[in-house]
């Protein structure tokens, strides 16, 4: 896919000017975190214990960021299977989204969930997804968690699918080994950085 990269300016902080690139229809922001409009509703793939419906997103052909919030997660403790249901109460406060949650079996916060290729993305602060190595991000397939080649260096703060990519924003210097400043593609076999990428941490993606 050819990428055409070009920079807006923002707001100034601290003195100078920060730079937020488009790509393509994506417009990604250093200043807030925020889903997209178009986030998928988690209900509609969840079957009735909770656990996200692979074989229905499949069939549907649902791809892009999963919109969680108001909704608990967890991991369950026998299976690893990451499990949702619809926040509320006092013993969902813990849990409930609110821009990253923990999982068990997951070493630290999850940022970001996104159905791509039939399988559920999960990324953020954490370097291992049921004891695997994934290094900030990771694949669920249905049944047990994968890494994205070599991962990222650092942190995720978004997902978004565009033009059969997974599109990765974050505060990383490089993806899959290679360099990629805060922003890179993943077609579900290589990572490549997406031009001379962004010069301030990405905290979210949108896709119009």
């Amino acid at each position: 896919m050819k990428t055409n990269l070009r920079f807006q300016r923002t707001r100034r902080e601290e003195g100078r000017a920060l730079l937020v690139p488009r790509i393509l229809g994506i417009s990604l922001c250093a200043l807030a975190l925020a889903l997209p409009a178009a986030a998928l509703d988690p209900a509609a793939f969840l079957a009735a214990d909770g656990r996200l419906d692979l074989d229905a997103a499949r069939a549907s052909g649902a791809s892009g960021t999963v919109a969680l919030d108001g909704w608990a997660a967890r991991i369950d403790p026998l299976s690893g299977e990451p499990l949702l249901r619809a926040a509320g109460g006092a013993r969902d406060e813990e849990s409930r989204w609110s821009g990253e949650f923990g999982w068990p079996g997951v070493n630290e916060a999850v940022q970001a969930l996104a159905l791509y290729q039939g399988d559920l993305i999960a990324a953020g602060a954490f370097h291992t997804a049921g004891d695997i190595l994934v290094r900030y991000i990771a694949r669920w397939d249905g049944s047990r968690w994968h890494p994205l080649g070599a991962g990222l260096n650092s942190l995720v703060y978004a997902l978004a699918v565009y033009d059969g990519e997974l599109i990765v924003g974050g505060a990383f210097s490089q993806a899959g080994g290679s360099a990629a400043a805060n922003i890179a593609a993943w077609n579900g076999t290589s990572w490549r950085p997406l031009g001379s990428g962004a010069g301030d941490r990405i905290l979210s993606l949108h896709v119009h």
